[in-house]
């Protein structure tokens, strides 16, 4: 017979799934990812598996301690469903090699009075009670000490008020209850503490709760924080967080990578993720969709304090921004995405093979970059109305072999990326790409960039082979804009496809929509992280194409082409 523990998580996974609970795509795709894993965990090779008992004994913990403020105050806690789904699953998956945790951090987006400091004070006691490795470290980190504190004191007050829990694991407390200062667990050497900015020199934690990321300017203590994890099996990080204001701060971009982690985009088996918000398509006047963000309403968030910011919001101009922050976590300075990145999956076909286009007319885009950015370089061919893409990108050795630039190196491994020697990336590759495409297929025209693109252009202008007609694409609303229409417009009528490149599929991910001041579109991205450079070229080699809709002219009218 199924625990009741488990029996609740898969209960929230079918309610949230068939739609009985308001969840955002987030989240259905974080329930949809672990029963993928769970099925995929029944392969002898699949390198991880579930326990169900790590799960319960995670829950029972948690639910012997005490609510330390507010109207339940000295009454046990009780953890909703949504609450063991997005906390309890993470401590269930361990490696079926040695039996050690799968997932190495938790990222959770939960709106403000959904209890998300209440869930960081259960974790931290039990990473620092009952974690395996020895003598371990637990860390609450903030930018103030008031921040810190968030996390920390409930955890000191959970502590001293159990006494079963500060018998059995020899638990010594000190400061006091206005002012504490650390847990100790003298039976393991353990200790959970606060701090500011960064842990000391000789810290090894096990475990670090990084409480309101979205307050830190950069992630010098979050950094800190992994460095010294060298040293642990299975240590554990915890980024809980609002939304912010500030998207140049590094949760935001955490948040994006974790967003692509769960839509499948991106791969990173050790980081589990968990984002309550709304929906892009949500419109927030609509008080409907505000449970989406606040899983606890009903318990320790009221619906007529919610009812409350809803209306303050709704009549006030000046609150509506926060209120939307910090209850619906809808970051309030973010671009639009440009494509719904589930459709543009659609448009993926994996039996798609260059070669099966051998002769056939194509256009070519490319958009050149030397050190930081990824060079691209794309292929597009038309067969009736429906549009084909095939793209290559180029790095530098360098770039690609930096710690951070993993996701570089696997693609390398796939041979999607080209890597040149040395520190700049050698346009001589993409050169003789482009030659030898030329003999291939019959070449339409090829539009560029014109940012670092003379020397190349002019050796193609040198080529006594065939002969490429170049269209500058200067890079302004003005001419990328009705592209970007086009572009959309096929990508949504299903006559968009390519070949499944993860590579492509990231950097149309990366990809917000910005209007200029003459109500023309143009691309962008959040961070310099973010790159767009596959879209770009992609648009360019459509440009060459001409224009698909009936409105604005031809890329060929007004600028006329650079025959080389």
């Amino acid at each position: 017979m199924m625990h009741s523990h488990i029996a609740a998580i898969y209960g929230y996974i079918d309610d949230v799934l068939d739609g009985r609970i308001p969840a955002c795509e987030h989240i259905k795709n974080a329930a949809r990812r672990h029963l993928k894993d769970l099925e995929a965990s029944e392969d002898p090779e699949y390198p991880y598996e579930f326990r169900e008992e790590l799960v319960i004994k995670f829950i029972a913990f948690c639910e012997l301690h005490h609510h330390v403020k507010g109207k339940w105050r000295g009454q046990r806690i009780k953890l909703e469903p949504w609450q063991k789904f997005s906390f309890g699953i993470p401590f269930g998956w361990v490696r079926k090699s040695d039996g050690l945790r799968r997932y190495r951090e938790i990222f959770a987006l939960i709106a403000r009075k959904n209890a998300k400091s209440t869930m960081a004070a259960l974790v931290g006691l039990y990473m620092g009670a009952e974690d395996s490795s020895g003598a371990p470290e637990v860390y609450s980190g903030a930018t103030s000490e008031k921040q810190a504190r968030e996390v920390f004191d409930p955890a000191w007050r959970m502590a001293n008020t159990n006494r079963a829990f500060k018998a059995h694991y020899r638990v010594n407390l000190t400061g006091t209850e206005t002012n504490p200062t650390g847990i100790f667990f003298t039976g393991n050497g353990g200790k959970f503490v606060p701090v500011i900015g960064n842990p000391g020199d000789g810290a090894s934690p096990s475990c670090s709760i990084t409480d309101e990321y979205h307050e830190h300017p950069t992630s010098s203590q979050y950094d800190t924080m992994v460095t010294g994890m060298g040293a642990r099996e299975q240590p554990l990080r915890l980024v809980i967080s609002t939304a912010g204001t500030n998207i140049s701060y590094p949760c935001f971009e955490k948040q994006q990578d974790c967003i692509k982690i769960l839509q499948g985009v991106m791969k990173n088996d050790e980081v589990w993720a968990v984002i309550y918000t709304i929906d892009p398509d949500d419109d927030w006047r609509d008080f409907g969709c505000w449970a989406k963000a606040n899983p606890n309403m009903g318990v320790s968030v009221f619906e007529d304090f919610l009812l409350a910011r809803y209306e303050e919001a709704m009549t006030k101009a000046e609150r509506q921004n926060i209120i939307r922050c910090k209850h619906l976590n809808e970051w309030q300075n973010s671009g639009q995405a440009f494509i719904n990145i589930v459709e543009w999956a659609k448009g993926a076909d994996p039996t798609l093979r260059l070669e099966d286009f051998e002769g056939e007319e194509c256009a070519l885009g490319l958009d050149l970059a030397s050190k930081i950015d990824i060079a691209a370089y794309a292929k597009l061919f038309r067969r009736e109305n429906t549009y084909y893409a095939f793209l290559r990108y180029y790095l530098p050795e360098m770039t690609v072999q930096k710690a951070e630039n993993m996701h570089y190196q696997q693609w390398e491994k796939e041979g999607r990326l080209v890597v040149t020697p040395g520190a700049r990336t050698d346009f001589e590759y993409i050169e003789e790409d482009i030659k030898e495409d030329a003999k291939r297929f019959s070449v339409r025209g090829l539009g560029y960039d014109p940012y670092e693109s003379g020397y190349l252009i002019n050796n193609l202008a040198k080529w006594e082979g065939n002969r490429i007609e170049c269209i500058e694409v200067p890079q302004t609303a003005t001419h990328i804009s009705e592209p970007m229409k086009d572009f959309e417009a096929l990508v949504y009528d299903g006559k968009f496809k390519f070949d499944g490149d993860p590579i492509l599929t990231w950097m149309i991910s990366n990809v917000i929509q910005k209007q200029a001041r003459n109500k023309k579109y143009y691309p962008s991205r959040e961070n310099v992280k973010n790159k767009i450079d596959g879209f770009m070229a992609t648009l360019m080699a459509l440009l060459v194409w001409g224009s698909e809709t009936e409105e604005g002219p031809s890329v060929y009218e007004g600028r006329g082409i650079m025959l080389l």
